[in-house]
């Protein structure tokens, strides 16, 4: 995207899996933009520090993926402050979310799940604090992160009909124009 300024993969093809579509004669990546356009930060700040080889834009991926997965744990804290749980049961959250599900697997690699669980985290602990404190730009926020998740994955676009259907429930359309635009 960086260096060829297109979505068109031919130049990358024996880098690719076999996931890719064949179009006009040119190689796609069948997987949702959304990955590769959160890479795009990473890949600049690579070329910038004159990064020239695979394994360290890899590893670089690899760091960037596991800060967004120690967010995700720190909204699950957060999230379970918001519905009133303890100081030490918030903190037991976190660490079962952590520790105990495939977040701490994932967040060594440059796959959409991470990434989209950290959104719908986001996404969730923005809906919650719009509730709590029924100021709109939070709920401005959450419909920006459903708006990435919806770009990660094709089932993420469920996920996020389901946060707008449950915020739709909850506020009775209050603030929706705020959360269904962003998206």
């Amino acid at each position: 995207i960086v260096d060829e300024k297109t979505f068109i993969i031919d130049t990358y093809r024996d880098y690719a899996s076999i996931d890719v579509a064949f179009y006009k004669g040119h190689y796609y990546t069948d997987k949702m933009p959304g990955l590769s356009i959160l890479g795009i930060p990473v890949y600049l700040i690579d070329l910038q520090l004159g990064f020239k080889f695979d394994w360290q834009f890899f590893n670089s991926l690899a760091l960037y993926t596991t800060i967004f997965s120690a967010v995700a744990v720190v909204l699950v804290y957060r999230i379970s402050r918001l519905f009133s749980f303890s100081t030490a049961t918030s903190f037991l959250l976190s660490l079962v979310y952590g520790f105990g599900t495939l977040a701490w697997g994932f967040s060594k690699t440059f796959f959409a799940h991470p990434y989209s669980a950290f959104f719908v985290l986001l996404s969730i602990y923005f809906i919650l604090l719009t509730e709590k404190k029924k100021i709109a730009r939070y709920v401005i926020f959450s419909g920006i992160s459903l708006g990435i998740l919806a770009t990660l994955e094709y089932a993420n676009m469920v996920v996020a009909g389901l946060l707008v259907l449950y915020f739709v429930v909850r506020n009775k359309r209050k603030y929706l124009l705020h959360l269904i635009i962003p998206i």
